[in-house]
């Protein structure tokens, strides 16, 4: 075997090695950057929460109109109990008020509680709640992905950005991610583009933006990588060294950025 032929495969072994833990990564960058994603659109929806109708709703030893419920829990979420509003909203829900899943859902997403959440949403969805803001798809992206389920995690992340949910770009984000884990390289290429241009959300800082757009290139890097386009990767590589803040990502960006000179030197 000549010396080109080992350096190549040495690279390429090397790059596989980096590829399947940058894949084991991903199966943990929403816990490290995710949580947040649905947190003001909850509270505003919470927080804003009204009920109609006056039926009489009884459980646990309460026995008070649908509005005072409706009220009540409003008021709980608002002030952080998520529990005792989570507690509130199943009252309504047990009465037959199935719209309320929605508010219960965002309540167990502040609580973490990622399996009640999903549950809500598929109910919410499945008795002809409307999804108008994308709202309810990008909490069952988030509970897919802590279930690891990317196929799924996609899908609602789509659904979510169809049905325009305001921050177009950290939804991108997370669909590039899903799109990298599993292994979609094409994809992550095409999506890193639309979160690029797309636009962040007017509560976020220059530095946050600038974070993103460091991982997003990063990802889409070594999608550029897998794909032989190592100019590109290199121009991508570059820009998530000199701008991302997380240590992790720099180191492995330098090391895939030596390795790729190392094989176009020897080529």
């Amino acid at each position: 075997m000549g010396k080109q032929d080992h350096g190549r495969r040495k690279f390429w072994v090397r790059l596989l090695a980096v590829v399947l833990a940058l894949s084991f990564l991903g199966t943990e960058l929403f816990v490290r950057y995710g949580e947040g994603i649905a947190a003001s659109a909850s509270d505003s929806k919470i927080a804003n929460t009204t009920a109609s109708g006056s039926a009489d709703t009884s459980s646990g030893g309460l026995s008070v109109t649908t509005d005072g419920v409706a009220r009540m829990a409003a008021e709980y979420a608002s002030s952080g109990d998520y529990e005792t509003a989570a507690q509130y909203y199943g009252v309504l829900i047990e009465a037959g008020e199935t719209s309320y899943c929605k508010e219960r859902a965002q309540c167990y997403y502040q609580l973490s509680d990622f399996s009640d959440m999903l549950t809500d949403c598929k109910s919410y969805l499945a008795d002809g709640g409307t999804d108008d803001d994308g709202t309810v798809s990008l909490m069952m992206a988030a509970a897919y992905m802590q279930q690891q389920n990317y196929t799924e995690a996609e899908i609602s992340l789509k659904n979510s950005i169809a049905a325009g949910y305001s921050d177009s770009q950290q939804l991108y984000l997370q669909l590039v991610r899903c799109n990298f884990v599993l292994g979609e390289y094409d994809s992550v290429i095409k999506n890193a583009d639309s979160a690029l241009k797309a636009e962040a959300s007017n509560g976020a800082s220059a530095a946050d933006t600038v974070q993103n757009n460091a991982e997003i290139r990063y990802y889409r890097a070594i999608s550029y990588v897998n794909t032989n386009d190592y100019q590109n990767a290199k121009t991508d590589l570059e820009y998530v060294i000199a701008n991302t803040s997380d240590d992790s990502i720099r180191s492995s960006a330098s090391d895939l950025l030596t390795q790729i000179n190392t094989a176009l030197g020897a080529a």
